[in-house]
């Protein structure tokens, strides 16, 4: 048996070498072509670099820009709760979650994912100035009065 072994390596062994050479060739070409590109990508970022213009602005935001500007800015993501917890006895590890995402106003939403041994379940629930009409779970409300609190 071993007799035979050797036989089939002694036979196919100049094309095993073969193969990793075409193979060795081939990345070698790839890794040539790439560096060319990277090269050309630098000459590029420094020419953008050199040829910046350098504008120096003194631009006053009266009050009005200012409220569109806060207003904006209230209804972007700014308040993070999360709470890990086991959602179930046989599962450890807390690799349950309750991720809440608020604005300015506390409207957004809190997305649940609960793991369990077998499959995971991922649950959605719209939130409005703090408040869901759906009914939330302990851990969801944890992760909402964190996010409110400014709490991470």
């Amino acid at each position: 048996m071993l007799n035979m072994a050797e036989q089939l390596i002694n036979q196919y062994f100049i094309y095993v070498i073969l193969g990793q050479s075409l193979l060795t060739l081939i990345f070698l070409i790839m890794i040539l072509a790439l560096s060319k590109r990277v090269r050309n990508l630098r000459r590029a970022m420094s020419a953008l670099v050199k040829n910046k213009p350098q504008h120096k602005t003194n631009t006053k935001i009266d009050d009005k820009q200012w409220e569109i500007l806060d207003d904006r800015f209230s209804h972007a993501l700014q308040r993070v709760g999360i709470i890990r917890y086991s959602a179930f006895n046989d599962v450890g590890g807390d690799l349950s979650f309750s991720l809440a995402l608020l604005d300015g106003h506390g409207d957004g939403l809190v997305l649940s994912s609960l793991h369990g041994r077998d499959e995971a379940r991922s649950f959605v629930k719209p939130i409005k100035s703090g408040g869901s009409h759906y009914q939330l779970s302990p851990e969801e409300t944890q992760a909402v009065e964190k996010a409110l609190k400014g709490i991470s």
